[in-house]
């Protein structure tokens, strides 16, 4: 029985529960997420003065968050698939809120080990998280339309990274961020521990949080669907049924795009971190508010592509702004000044669709396949953490900036190529006609 036929034969019985309560606590970790990663990215530079690390070391702690993605994802998909996806998404909240907790104490001992430990759990949250919430938006509902849910929640992502730096920028940074002149008086110490309350502020809410959402999800009643009842509609080219998810062709393609995108994202929202004030001249205050324009972009794009994608062919639309974002980042790397830093901002707009597509194309026809295959997609996260590590090794070997970006435009087009090729398959529905 197909996806479809599933979905109709079970549509009554779901139309008849009341989601609002459980869709408002999907949304909202999909916002969560996205204000983890904008924190984690905008607070980059006083985790190094707090934790006296390095460029190097501070790349790693990002690394560190990323690669967990790679090392958790099965177990996680292993985990939803025993407890379900409304106990495997209260878990995850509560890993997240205890990671999120284990800040507090790591930013007043300054210990790195602490940090790294406290990076591990928050990030082992968010990969349950993300296995569970992905698939099932695209899997719950019509699946002609799951673009265009997931592409709706992960608006909700980017203006999450899209408000952590204005937060940072106006509310919770000390005062020696607004005067600096204030540093001439106080002491190494008295400035680590400044920069520290920074650090310890922001993650104290986002525990909070992820502890209220994971409440209001035990709760409540997460509409239930088995996705064990639903065939692959791929047709298998050696005319066996299929038995393990990595033969699927396309989701092999789409974990490897999901590797070049998030490498590439995260990539230039690094670069962007450490380079604004360079390229425009501001201050630190204000190279947040400009950070704020790259996610901004992806949320307006995130937004508009909930209603816009139904009307193009998700293949084409993948591959269009991919290629966009290849064209601005090689801008980016051979200019200078604010023509380079605001082509590099607006690859975020044509990031916006990218993930939810992404995701979406590499789990299309995979049925009672589909948890497996989450875990796949998510476990391509890890490109968060490889991509960044590379770019940093080409500015430090000297090879400049230029050199170093076109990492990320080699990543974009590979997934132009996914969206184009390596995202097709023939259906079993092609075959019967």
């Amino acid at each position: 029985m197909s996806h479809s036929a599933n979905y109709e034969e079970h549509g009554m019985e779901l139309r008849e529960q009341s989601f609002s309560l459980p869709f408002i606590v999907l949304t909202s970790l999909f916002f969560m997420w996205g204000l983890v990663i904008g924190l984690n990215t905008a607070l980059l530079e006083n985790f190094k003065l707090v934790f006296s690390l390095s460029i190097n070391q501070a790349l790693i702690m990002q690394f560190a968050f990323f690669a967990t993605y790679f090392v958790v994802a099965v177990p996680a998909g292993k985990l939803i698939d025993s407890l379900g996806y409304k106990n495997g998404i209260v878990v995850g909240l509560v890993t997240s809120g205890v990671g999120a907790l284990i800040f507090l104490p790591a930013a007043d001992s300054q210990s790195f080990n602490l940090l790294m430990v406290a990076i591990f759990v928050l990030a082992s949250g968010i990969t349950i998280l993300q296995v569970a919430a992905n698939p099932y938006i695209v899997l719950f509902g019509d699946p002609n339309l799951a673009d265009e849910r997931l592409s709706l929640k992960q608006g909700f992502n980017a203006l999450g990274s899209m408000i952590a730096p204005i937060i940072l920028a106006f509310v919770l940074f000390s005062p020696v961020h607004a005067r600096p002149e204030l540093l001439a008086e106080m002491t190494p110490d008295q400035i680590k521990d400044a920069y520290a309350s920074d650090v310890k502020l922001p993650y104290m809410v986002i525990s909070i949080l992820m502890f209220v959402l994971a409440a209001l999800m035990f709760f409540s009643k997460l509409p239930m669907f088995n996705t064990k009842n639903f065939e692959p509609t791929v047709v298998n080219k050696s005319g066996k049924p299929f038995k393990f998810v990595i033969e699927f062709s396309h989701l092999r393609m789409g974990a490897i795009a999901v590797f070049a995108y998030m490498g590439a994202e995260i990539a230039l929202s690094v670069f962007l971190n450490s380079n604004i004030s360079r390229l425009s001249g501001a201050n630190e205050l204000q190279a947040l508010n400009y950070l704020a324009f790259y996610y901004g972009g992806m949320m307006v794009g995130r937004f508009a592509g909930a209603y816009i994608l139904p009307s193009f062919d998700l293949h084409k639309a993948v591959a269009f702004c991919a290629a966009g974002a290849v064209v601005l980042t090689i801008v980016g790397a051979f200019t200078t000044g604010m023509v380079s830093m605001w082509s590099l901002l607006l690859v975020g707009l044509f990031n916006a669709i990218l993930f939810p597509a992404i995701f979406t194309l590499g789990l299309s026809g995979l049925g009672k396949f589909s948890e497996e295959g989450s875990s796949v997609l998510i476990m391509g996260s890890v490109g968060g953490a490889v991509v960044p590590l590379l770019v940093s090794q080409v500015l430090a070997s000297g090879s400049g900036s230029s050199m170093a970006l076109l990492i990320p435009a080699a990543c974009y087009l590979f997934v132009v190529y996914f969206g184009l090729v390596g995202s097709r398959y023939t259906k079993v529905e092609q075959v019967k006609n």
